[in-house]
């Protein structure tokens, strides 16, 4: 029957109470026999708490779990936009330290920490774009003092910055007037993403999204997000780095970051506000994002530097792409009634080779596959055919003792037709070649009876009956099957390489590249199958 602090905040605010006192816990003392007030909320809590007039908002509850980003009244208590809310364990404005330290953005201590992850940042943003970053037009959103903002300027992209803070953007500004290059390139706005997320100007307008250490000084991370994706194009993408809610977090972010190196002003972050990375998927995903990147990275005291991690218990950047749902003009009904197991016309995300690549070697993937159906049309064009010449064995592939690679016949031998029922293979220059030969011709299914004599070989071309003809469309069904079989193969090779991949690329984008995979096996299935039916009319039909 123990209460669980952060329940009981939550169960209060459902019922219209404000937390105005939570300054740690209490604990009982045998020896003197009293109880005490201590720092650690470990065993018993106090919670100081307002009723305030509940204030109709329109929305669920779920939606107000954490405080919307407009402005609020209630009883002379002031409700500031998302990220302005005040610190229930401080009772102070989390935005005010970044008003009191706004001047230090560039040079002071206290930010070094966000200006040396733009080692990481950059190349993180700009790798991730998918077109040049001179053509893309971005939006920085919380870019503080600029710090991200200017250098993306600098290397070309059309930069938006904003933020709640006066204080910052007018340190952004006036670092950004030292050059004047940028004058046309960068532009910083005193707002919130909500103020300019229902303007045509910006709706849908950017092709990237930043918001980098934002998210765990939000309150409704859902509500921000939307915002955010308003602003976003079709197939933009959404960068974003933040912190996860775990104990090592805490522990190199707060307890050494703000207290021990003092690298962060001392009151930056709370961890209940730490975002949570399987739950931003999720999140995301619902909002129709294709999650294209995690990744972890983690501070390093010694050499004072961020660098990429396999894990994500700290940091962590995550590249999200905005995809427009896929209308199946369907209502309700339909889809209740729409025939089952219907094969796709498309993958569930579609994915270009250059997505794919980070995951398998797609070009030796495209190479394979086309030398698999460049072999089946070749199968079907010289060795499956009832014209009778001499071009159908010049390619003929013979395999002689000694040696690594097949030669053609062309090459060994003469090749000429005695009247129109005869073809004699001349192997005179050859004759440890004639034997080699007659297996070749053998294994093409539509030779009768080569017949040797000396150092040539006699092939009696077969009259063209309804037997012979069945016989090679059995042939080619033959060839395509096996054609197949190599296409299903090579599938499983590469989805297996895929699931070991050891790049650091999310597990959604790795299963995305094995279903893009699969519809392109599917497709070239379909093709063999295609080509298989023409053949099979033509043999079947001709004479007819």
């Amino acid at each position: 029957m123990f209460s669980n602090v952060r329940g009981l905040k939550v169960v209060l605010k459902r019922l219209d109470c404000h937390t105005r006192l939570n300054n740690g816990g209490l604990i009982y003392e045998p020896i003197g026999g009293k109880f005490h007030w201590t720092s650690k909320r470990l065993v018993h809590n106090k919670l100081d708490t307002m009723r305030v007039e509940p204030i109709s908002t329109g929305l669920i509850y779920q939606q107000t779990t954490r405080h919307t980003s407009t402005s609020k009244k209630a009883d002379g208590l002031n409700k500031p936009p998302y990220g302005q809310e005040t610190n229930t364990a401080t009772n102070l404005d989390p935005l005010d330290v970044f008003r009191r330290n706004a001047t230090k953005w560039w040079s002071g201590k206290e930010f070094s920490l966000l200006r040396s992850m733009n080692e990481i940042r950059l190349p993180f943003i700009v790798n991730g774009l998918g077109k040049p970053i001179h053509e893309a037009k971005l939006m920085d959103v919380g870019c503080g003092g600029g710090i991200l903002s200017e250098p993306l300027a600098r290397l070309g992209a059309n930069v938006t910055g904003i933020d709640p803070v006066f204080e910052s953007i007018n340190q952004a500004q006036l670092h950004a007037q030292t050059d004047p290059d940028l004058k046309e390139r960068l532009k910083y706005r005193n707002c919130n993403i909500e103020d300019l997320s229902a303007h045509p100007e910006h709706m849908e307008a950017y092709d990237g999204l930043i918001a980098s250490e934002v998210l765990e000084h939000i309150e409704n991370v859902e509500d921000f997000l939307l915002h955010c994706t308003k602003v976003l194009k079709p197939n933009g993408s959404l960068f974003i780095t933040t912190i996860n809610q775990t104990p090592l977090s805490w522990l190199g972010v707060i307890f050494f970051g703000e207290y021990v190196l003092k690298q962060l002003p001392k009151g930056t972050h709370t961890y209940d506000m730490f975002v949570n990375v399987k739950g931003l998927k999720v999140m995301l995903e619902r909002m129709g994002y294709h999650i294209r990147l995690v990744n972890g990275f983690m501070y390093e005291p010694i050499g004072g530097k961020f660098h990429w991690t396999p894990t994500t218990l700290t940091h962590y950047a995550m590249h999200a792409v905005k995809v427009k749902p896929i209308s199946t003009g369907l209502n309700y009904q339909q889809k209740r009634h729409a025939p089952k197991n219907k094969k796709a016309d498309r993958p569930k995300r579609p994915l270009d080779d250059q997505e794919m690549s980070t995951v398998i070697d797609i070009a030796a993937y495209r190479q394979k596959v086309e030398a698999i159906i460049n072999e089946f049309k070749d199968h079907l064009d010289t060795k499956l055919t009832t014209r009778a010449n001499t071009s159908t064995f010049e390619t003929l592939k013979v395999t002689l003792d000694g040696l690594n690679e097949p030669l053609e016949l062309r090459d060994i031998a003469q090749i000429s037709m005695k009247g129109e029922n005869l073809i004699v293979i001349n192997l005179s220059t050859m004759p440890e070649a004639v034997k080699p030969t007659v297996k070749a011709l053998t294994s093409l299914g539509n030779i009768m009876n080569p017949q040797i004599e000396v150092n040539n070989i006699f092939v009696p071309v077969p009259r063209v009956t309804r037997e012979h003809r069945e016989n090679l469309v059995a042939a080619a069904k033959k060839a395509a099957t096996e054609s197949k079989d190599k296409l299903r193969t090579l599938f499983s090779a590469f989805s297996a390489k895929a699931k070991v991949n050891k790049n650091g690329v999310s597990i959604d984008l790795v299963h995305d590249t094995i279903d893009n995979l699969q519809f392109d096996t599917s497709k070239r299935i379909q093709q063999i199958d295609t080509l298989l039916k023409t053949r099979a009319d033509q043999l079947l039909n001709q004479g007819n």
